[in-house]
């Protein structure tokens, strides 16, 4: 039993590193789709809605923070980005702000790296 869960956490991580972002910028190419999430209390589910037309800065990194506003009647706040993700051109860009950490950005986007 052990070597299997040692298996299984092993693919777990190299899919992780593999999809994982680190280091270099994005560039954004299209405007995001913002989650945002609500958890009002311990016992209840969260909430999250998605809003679209989410401008973006034309480079954003893993640490960067950057003011995010969405919603007919804006809302906003500085969004910390926690882990960046790329599949196929779409980037989803991670908060990593504790009263946060569920909310996501997803955008198409190119690797500055490249």
């Amino acid at each position: 039993m052990i070597p299997l869960i040692s298996a299984v956490l092993t693919v777990m991580m190299m899919i992780w590193s593999a999809a994982a972002h680190a280091g270099d910028a994005i560039h954004p190419t299209t405007d995001g789709v913002i989650r945002v999430c609500w958890h009002w209390n311990m016992t209840a589910s969260e909430n999250c809605h998605k809003y679209h037309h989410i401008k973006l800065p034309s480079s954003i990194a893993d640490g960067d923070t950057f003011r995010v506003e969405y919603g007919s009647n804006p809302k906003g706040y500085q969004f910390r980005v926690g882990r960046i993700a790329i599949q196929g051109g779409v980037c989803s860009i991670y908060s990593g702000q504790t009263g946060h950490l569920r909310d996501r950005i997803k955008v198409g986007c190119e690797d500055a790296a490249r």
